[in-house]
């Protein structure tokens, strides 16, 4: 398999609402809505809001945040639209009440029920799990949370992002008009930078692409003779005895976390119908960063390189789409990664 995902991948809205209901209900994703939930607090979001749209509670636990459904047990009423303090949560439809363990306490009209409350009655707790602070759920894995994060664990580990807090006025969102792969394939495709992305390209040196199940992981070193600051690696990283710009981690199907010495940047991209994403930009800092939330020249930075991607991104699916043209040509950065995604006998 030399070639990277067929146009029809990107067409097809058949494809699309099967992702919808196959593929990322299955996979694992990065719940940015879970970060620095406060003490006794319960925060209601939906997962990828406007495709997946599973509405879930976020609590804090004491290995990190645990997860709720927010549909009541009872006649499948929300319970929480906003974040509520307090040792329970209650819903305003017919006043059960369950604690943050997902149990029922209270529900009236059923006291005198036999075999009341069972296991259906309690809330549901999606798989979940954590790593170096990072929270993630999914609401039914094809594999364990051990098994998703063993391939880029090693890279991430002891390079401060279990530390670090967020910044929300740093926080960007951007919609574009464009196939929620393009984005990924953009971030995996490292050619197109010194021809998109000029000033980038001259802040890297080498580049090393690393496939794992799951996902890819990047390296860039700096280029030479640059004293530009460098991640601080622990003697037992993988990579200790080099000097490493950025670390860049795209784990399936839409989740990236990109280290950086100043600190570490997380996208999620949600698809909302075939031509059209949002993705969301979080910046993580160090808590004893000497400098107050993020700087204002790397969102500048930031913004300017998805300035420069934006029109890449929307030309490709947007211009007339010759019959002679059934996708992109040979792209041998993409086969290693490609290709884990491939049936055998599609591979051949």
């Amino acid at each position: 398999m030399s070639h990277a995902l067929p146009a029809s991948f990107y067409r097809s809205r058949d494809l699309f609402e099967r992702t919808r209901e196959l593929v990322f209900p299955r996979s694992w994703h990065l719940a940015l809505d879970a970060l620095d939930v406060p003490a006794d607090t319960a925060r209601p979001f939906r997962l990828h809001e406007g495709f997946l749209d599973e509405p879930l509670i976020a609590l804090p636990g004491e290995g990190g945040p645990q997860f709720l459904s927010n549909v009541c047990t009872h006649r499948a009423a929300l319970l929480l639209d906003a974040p509520r303090t307090g040792p329970t949560i209650r819903c305003a439809y017919h006043g059960r009440c369950f604690d943050h363990a997902g149990r029922v306490v209270a529900a009236p009209g059923f006291d005198e029920l036999a075999d009341f409350p069972g296991p259906s009655d309690h809330l549901p707790a999606p798989p979940s799990g954590c790593f170096a602070g990072l929270p993630f759920v999914s609401p039914d894995p094809d594999v364990s949370f051990v098994d998703m994060i063993q391939g880029w664990a090693p890279f991430v580990a002891g390079l401060g992002l279990r530390d670090a807090a967020a910044d929300p006025d740093a926080d960007r969102e951007f919609e574009v008009a464009a196939h929620w792969a393009l984005y990924v394939d953009n971030y995996l495709e490292g050619l197109h930078v010194r021809f998109v992305h000029p000033s980038l390209a001259r802040s890297i040196g080498r580049y090393a692409v690393f496939p794992f199940p799951g996902g890819v992981l990047q390296v860039a070193g700096p280029p030479e003779g640059n004293d530009e600051p460098v991640l601080e690696l622990p003697d037992e990283h993988p990579f200790s005895d080099n000097r490493i710009a950025a670390i860049y981690v795209w784990l399936f199907p839409a989740t990236m976390i990109n280290v950086y010495p100043w600190g570490v940047s997380l996208n999620v991209v949600t698809p909302l119908d075939r031509d059209t994403i949002e993705f969301t930009v979080v910046f993580l800092q160090p808590r004893d960063s000497p400098t107050t939330g993020v700087t204002r020249a790397i969102i500048t930075d930031l913004e300017k390189q998805i300035g420069e991607d934006i029109p890449i991104w929307e030309n490709k699916t947007y211009h007339a789409r010759p019959t002679l043209c059934d996708g992109d040509g040979p792209l041998p950065e993409f086969r290693r990664w490609c290709q884990q995604f491939y049936a055998a006998e599609d591979a051949a």
